[in-house]
């Protein structure tokens, strides 16, 4: 009914029902009443169980043998039993677990009273009204994690995955048609979330209309968008990694991200250059050689067209070499700017990005 990775996910451990019987002290039941779940609880199953146990039905009355169960309470097999619903509803009146001093009964009223109407009617609507704007999706049934505690604490890696894919797509020089993703640490703890968020980082600049976490592996698989994951392996430089590599055809970029802490992001690699760039912001991209000149010229020419420079950043090889610069800027570079930056014979290449 779960699937290995979901539980890694949820960080839960999947065992069979004979081991679960045989280690629990607390057994509660959350499961649909189907033809073979009814009667999962009967007198064969209630022997495998630790002595003193204790078990709790949430869900369908008819998972539990009432008559099996009695007995088990009665001998003190079953230490004590919760009950909010039973094969016959409601209980009746000469039920002998009624008189049974280690059961506990709730009646089986859900969300059935005028508070708790009006209360989860303004939950639903403060929940939409979230996802729309884009805060938490909580409690969505087709989420890749439902859970918001830890939708929250992964919040950083989740904003920080979808600059990488963004600016994936702002730099490619094709259709990208594959993802390969590589996360250690942290993030690795929940591949499927990560994944999502590149993926939304990724279609948002190039598709109308809202991407959001629910909708972009969707979208994805409609562009025959391919992905490959990878978890577990050696730590490199940095405890928690994201490391995304873009490929289109004839070509393909790696993107390296981390969080030195909380609100902290940085891109810490783009193919064989180091960077430390916070991803934020306009940025002009160059591809330049190492020489003299090049980063005066740059302020130049960006100075001349009143465009403030709030950060620089480069990464390089070897001295003489190439050399990758990120440019955050406080207004948008015109085009003509661009075109008389390249006109410096070792500019080779300028992209405007938003991150």
């Amino acid at each position: 009914y779960i699937g290995v990775q979901a539980a890694r996910d949820l960080k839960v451990t999947l065992v069979d029902l004979d081991e679960l019987f045989a280690r629990a002290d607390f057994i509660t039941l959350h499961t649909a009443l189907t033809p073979e779940t009814e009667g999962l609880i009967n007198a064969q199953t209630i022997a495998q169980m630790k002595d003193g146990v204790y078990l709790i039905n949430c869900a369908r009355g008819a998972l539990i043998n009432e008559a099996d169960l009695v007995a088990a309470l009665q001998t003190g097999k079953i230490a004590g039993a919760a009950l909010d619903v039973f094969t016959h509803e409601p209980l009746p009146p000469d039920s002998p677990l009624r008189r049974l001093p280690n059961v506990i009964f709730t009646p089986h009223l859900a969300a059935s009273t005028v508070e708790a109407q009006r209360d989860v009617g303004t939950q639903i609507v403060s929940q939409v009204l979230g996802a729309l704007r884009g805060d938490d999706i909580r409690n969505a049934v087709n989420m890749p994690l439902a859970n918001p505690r830890i939708f929250q604490t992964m919040r950083p890696y989740l904003e920080l995955a979808e600059k990488v894919g963004s600016l994936q797509t702002q730099l490619a020089d094709g259709r990208i048609n594959r993802l390969e993703i590589e996360l250690h640490g942290e993030p690795g703890e929940q591949v499927k979330l990560i994944t999502v968020a590149l993926l939304k980082g990724l279609l948002s600049p190039v598709l109308e209309g809202n991407v959001n976490y629910i909708n972009a592996p969707h979208l994805a698989k409609q562009r025959g968008l391919s992905v490959s994951q990878a978890t577990g392996l050696p730590a490199r430089n940095y405890p928690n990694l994201i490391i995304c590599r873009a490929l289109w055809e004839g070509g393909s970029r790696l993107i390296a991200a981390t969080l030195f802490q909380p609100g902290e992001p940085r891109i810490v690699q783009v193919d064989h250059y180091r960077m430390d760039v916070r991803p934020e912001g306009r940025i002009l991209v160059v591809d330049s050689l190492d020489v003299p000149g090049v980063i005066g010229r740059m302020g130049t020419i960006l100075g001349n067209a009143g465009v403030n420079i709030a950060s620089m950043r480069l990464g390089r090889t070897r001295p003489g070499g190439p050399v990758l610069t990120f440019i955050k800027i406080d207004s948008p570079a015109p085009p003509e700017t661009i075109a008389e930056m390249l006109q410096f014979e070792p500019i080779a290449r300028v992209r405007q990005v938003v991150l």
